[in-house]
């Protein structure tokens, strides 16, 4: 483990992720720590074009860690939360991850909102030994076994509490198995999350056997403010 950590460890880590998601009966089962509280790293983009993001996420988790504290934090001990700022860069993301853990000595991890830095972090993650629960990045990737797919990065010690991408788009095609439309087009952001939203929107589609043309496919850059280029070059296609 890294310089600097607690005694609280990945059982503890484990129960404030369970307690966080109101799983009071699987907190209930972990071991607990020393009475040095619980400190845990959030990682979200928090400046820039996509704050929101990261605005967002403080939000619940502020919320989540009044509650818990107010009726008496994990096996009595406080919960706080050290923030970084992503930028929403993997090289960034992975410099202030190296920062909590190593100088900040945080517990666990939890965030990240880009698909591409979370799959860059992943294999960092596990040579720290580190376990962090992805709260917005929904690559599925990111949690499927390292040599399942060449772009898998999975590990045991990054795991998500919320749906991926998948999940996402099939219910996508099966919407779209009930319309009348049958050309479709993507203007999807020009990272990992557009890519793979499109691609496997056609794939669900073609297993559903969904009558669909794909027409065209345009990825702007997430801080693109005028949309106009991109809109008429699928107009242009008459999806």
């Amino acid at each position: 483990m890294a310089a600097g950590k607690t005694g609280v460890g990945r059982r503890t880590f484990l129960k404030t992720t369970a307690a966080s998601a109101g799983l009071a009966t699987v907190a209930g089962c972990l071991g607990g720590g020393d009475d040095g509280g619980i400190s845990l790293g959030a990682l979200y983009i928090t400046s820039g074009f996509a704050s929101l993001y990261g605005e967002e996420a403080a939000r619940g988790y502020e919320l989540a860690v009044e509650e818990i504290n107010d009726n008496g934090g994990i096996d009595g001990e406080e919960v706080t939360v050290i923030s970084r700022d992503t930028e929403g860069d993997a090289t960034t993301a992975g410099r202030q991850m190296r920062s909590l853990i190593e100088e900040e000595g945080v517990d666990g991890l939890f965030g990240l909102d880009s698909s591409g830095v979370a799959q860059a972090l992943a294999p960092q993650v596990a040579e720290f030994q580190m376990p962090f629960m992805v709260t917005h990045a929904a690559t599925p990737f990111l949690t499927s076994p390292e040599g399942e797919h060449e772009d898998s990065v999975g590990n045991e010690y990054v795991f998500r509490n919320a749906n991926n991408l998948t999940q996402d788009i099939y219910g996508a095609a099966r919407v779209a198995d009930e319309l009348d439309a049958t050309e479709w087009a993507t203007i999807g952001p020009d990272y990992a999350f557009g890519y793979e939203t499109w691609d496997y929107f056609q794939a669900f589609c073609e297993g559903l056997g969904v009558d669909a043309e794909f027409t065209t496919e345009q990825y702007p850059g997430l801080e693109t403010g005028d949309y106009s280029p991109y809109i008429s070059a699928v107009m242009d296609e008459e999806p």
